[in-house]
C-alpha cells in the first residue's frame, strides 16, 4: 500500500489504478469540540503525531509552520504508541492519510470510544499496490493489473473489505 511519491517509480512498478482513495485526516480525542476541519485556523497550534518517513497531506505541507510535530520511527507498536500519547494528552492529533488504520488499532485496543476522526480539507489520496522493479515485479504488476480489471474492483470496494475486518474484530472481542 503505497502512495506515488516522486522518485519511487525508479525502483517500483505501480499498478494502473489505485486500490483505495484515502482521506487525509486528524485522529483526535472524542471529546474534542471540533466537528470538522475547514481551515488551519481550526487546529492552529496543535501538537501533531506523525510517523517518520510517512507522506504528508497537502494540508500539512502547506501549514507546517502552524503545528509542532512529534514524530515516531518505525516499530511494531507504532500505532499504539501514538494513540496512547493522544489519550494521555501528549498529542492534540495524529495525522494520517488513511482513515482506517488508527481507528482499527483503537478498536483492537478497546479505546475506540476515546477517539474520533476529523477529515482534512484535502482531496482523496490514491494508494497503489507496487512491486519491486525487477523481472518478477514486472510480471507480477501485469498479472495484478489483469486480475484487478477482470474483477471489476473499484477503490470504493476497499471500504467494504475494511468494514468486514472491523466486524470480524468486533466478533473476536465479544467471544
Amino acid at each position: 500500500m503505497l502512495d506515488m511519491r516522486p522518485g519511487r517509480e525508479n525502483f517500483l512498478w505501480y499498478t494502473d489504478s489505485p486500490f483505495y482513495l484515502a482521506k487525509p485526516n486528524f485522529i483526535v480525542k472524542s471529546h474534542n469540540s471540533l466537528k470538522k476541519i475547514s481551515s488551519v485556523d481550526d487546529v492552529k497550534g496543535y501538537v501533531v503525531g506523525q510517523f517518520n518517513h510517512a507522506a504528508n497531506s497537502e494540508f500539512i505541507m502547506n501549514n507546517q509552520a502552524h503545528f509542532r510535530f512529534d514524530r515516531l520511527a518505525a516499530g511494531t507498536t507504532l500505532f499504539e504508541q501514538q494513540l496512547r500519547k493522544l489519550i494521555i494528552g501528549r498529542l492534540d492529533a495524529i495525522h494520517t492519510l488513511d482513515e482506517y488504520t488508527l481507528l482499527y488499532e483503537a478498536k483492537r485496543l478497546k479505546i475506540e470510544s476515546q477517539v474520533k476522526i476529523l477529515l482534512l480539507p484535502d482531496s482523496p489520496f490514491p494508494f497503489y499496490s507496487a512491486f519491486c522493479k525487477n523481472n518478477k515485479g514486472e510480471i507480477l504488476v501485469k498479472k495484478f493489473n489483469a486480475a484487478f480489471h477482470e474483477a471489476g474492483f473499484e477503490p470504493e470496494d476497499y471500504k467494504k473489505l475494511i468494514h468486514y475486518e472491523f466486524e470480524m474484530l468486533s466478533r473476536q472481542q465479544h467471544k
